[in-house]
């Protein structure tokens, strides 16, 4: 399977008779080798019903170089050393179920916009490292 196959296949709508509720991914992107998407559920069929929004991460791994596979996916719960979801990711989805992954992804995005001024000596690795790698 390609990169390109498992993540439509990833990011696909799924429906599911009982309890009936759709699933669909509303927003997605690839940060490296990491899968974020936006999803939404949506209880029996209309959103008077119930509706929840989470926002998903599948870090994604090449098997013998050209076969891909969606290693694990994880919810904002349980998610510990990820921190490259898009800022507008965690606007869409506003209930707080990890106060301190968000403040570690809008710290991992406040370090990759700083600007260095010419003579200031800065470690990327130490970045790395205190966000989790290239993630």
């Amino acid at each position: 399977m390609t990169r390109k196959e498992l993540i439509t296949k990833r990011c696909k709508t799924w429906k599911q008779k009982s309890p009936a509720f759709v699933d669909r991914c509303i927003r997605h992107c690839c940060k490296g080798d990491v899968l974020w998407q936006v999803r939404e559920r949506v209880f029996g069929g209309s959103r008077q019903n119930g509706v929840e929004r989470w926002i998903a991460c599948d870090p994604l791994k090449p098997q013998r170089g050209y076969v891909w596979r969606g290693h694990k996916d994880f919810g904002e719960t349980n998610w510990s050393r990820y921190y490259s979801c898009p800022l507008a990711y965690l606007d869409m989805v506003p209930d707080l179920a990890s106060e301190a992954w968000r403040k570690k992804v809008k710290a991992y995005h406040k370090c990759r916009k700083r600007k260095l001024e010419v003579g200031v000596r800065a470690s990327t690795a130490a970045a790395h490292r205190k966000h989790g790698g290239n993630r």
